[in-house]
């Protein structure tokens, strides 16, 4: 049973003693017990023995009683395999020796020592310095624990620094890229910076495609990606996680174990770069539905021109050669008119008649030259139509050079 203290009633601190002499354990313990609970070694070797112990069991001593002069490894030996082991490296060590020279108790200090008592010491002094060095150890596990909770708190400050900035970074790409695979690249860019292996499902016509950062098939995470129905947007399999926007899809098959808090965070990352890449995404498969509609258009446009273009040149030749055949047959007319007996009021009828007709005729071409001036108008008014159509889509859909 731990023995209390009578000042605060907490758990006594623990004293290890080491010394060759069981007297001397005697008068340590006898002074020391009334506050202190006590464990003793015997040399060297045992003490650091019975410190191995202590750390696997987690019941370290709180400060150490070492006596300098030991056989085979002495207090000096000791203190120096202790101070660097980093286990126990944080113990406060108290020499006991029966010289008091300077230079000794400055040797002590070297190799790491935190005090020095003289024998024969004063069970009072000896009380007092104790109780100071545990005070001492107490303040400085109390320090060594705020410096631990210090260091994560940074640590995980700067993990979600270094997050923040993956994301920051891949947003900022998103704009710049121009094809599906590039944003496919830039994604898993992104991903590997948070430290995560994963495969991505993406919706495409005809067929969706599953990527893989190791570019290496996995027929079941394809099976899987399958099986899915999009209305979850975390699935947890184990270790495993799967990340739903839309009918993107987003594996992740080494899902850090962290804290619930820092885990939720991590997630939220992760679901922002998913939306962010299922966003430019379908901008991106509009961008080039647009320009296949407007690659349509202009072919059309340029064969309905082409079309118009014979149809005027057919037009123009069709009147010019109607006009021909007219005036040669009005001149054959007029040579043969002689040979029917006509007489010269019926012969200028019918030259009169015929004279109405190329007046007809050349209205008719005046006309439809007309028309083909007209049909041009049209051909110009429509290119400038769908010009106008081209820069209203790509305004609407935020295009710009393509």
């Amino acid at each position: 049973m731990l023995q209390m203290t009578s000042e605060n009633q907490s758990p006594a601190l623990t004293v290890l003693t080491v010394d060759d002499s069981k007297t001397n354990h005697k008068i340590v313990t006898k002074i020391l017990s009334p506050e202190f609970l006590i464990e003793s070694a015997f040399s060297g070797k045992e003490c650091l023995e019975l410190l191995d112990k202590s750390f696997k069991s987690q019941k370290m001593p709180h400060l150490i009683l070492l006596d300098v002069t030991m056989p085979d490894m002495d207090g000096y030996e000791t203190c120096q395999h202790i101070k660097s082991d980093h286990r126990f490296n944080n113990i406060p060590v108290l020499f006991l020796s029966g010289c008091c020279s300077i230079d000794e108790k400055l040797k002590g200090y070297e190799v790491g020592g935190d005090d020095y008592i003289t024998k024969p010491f004063d069970e009072q002094e000896l009380a007092a310095k104790i109780r100071k060095a545990s005070q001492v150890a107490q303040q400085t596990t109390k320090l060594h624990q705020r410096a631990e909770v210090a260091t994560q708190a940074v640590a995980k400050a700067v993990r979600v620094s270094s997050n923040i900035s993956t994301c920051m970074r891949f947003m900022s790409k998103l704009a710049l890229v121009k094809s599906i695979q590039e944003l496919v690249d830039a994604f898993f860019a992104a991903t590997q910076e948070l430290g995560l292996s994963s495969s991505l499902y993406v919706p495409m016509k005809p067929h969706a495609q599953t990527f893989f950062d190791d570019h290496i098939e996995k027929e079941l995470e394809i099976e899987l990606f399958n099986k899915l129905d999009g209305q979850q947007t975390f699935v947890h399999l184990g270790r495993r996680l799967i990340v739903q926007c839309g009918n993107t899809r987003f594996l992740i098959k080494n899902m850090p174990i962290l804290e619930e808090r820092e885990n939720e965070t991590l997630k939220s990352y992760i679901l922002t770069l998913l939306e962010g890449f299922h966003t430019r995404l379908r901008s991106l498969q509009v961008e080039e539905g647009v320009k296949r509609q407007r690659e349509v258009l202009q072919i059309t446009l340029s064969k309905a021109k082409e079309l118009i273009d014979k149809m005027a040149v057919n037009s123009a030749l069709v009147v010019s050669r109607s006009h021909d055949i007219f005036e040669q047959t009005l001149g054959r007319v007029e040579g043969t008119l002689a040979d029917f007996g006509l007489n010269e009021t019926q012969e200028q009828s019918i030259l009169g008649q015929m004279q109405d007709l190329s007046g007809n005729m050349d209205q008719l071409h005046s006309s439809l030259l007309l028309e083909d001036k007209n049909v041009q108008h049209l051909t110009a008014d429509l290119e400038k139509v769908v010009s106008a159509m081209s820069k209203t889509i790509d305004r609407d859909c935020g295009l710009s050079g393509t």
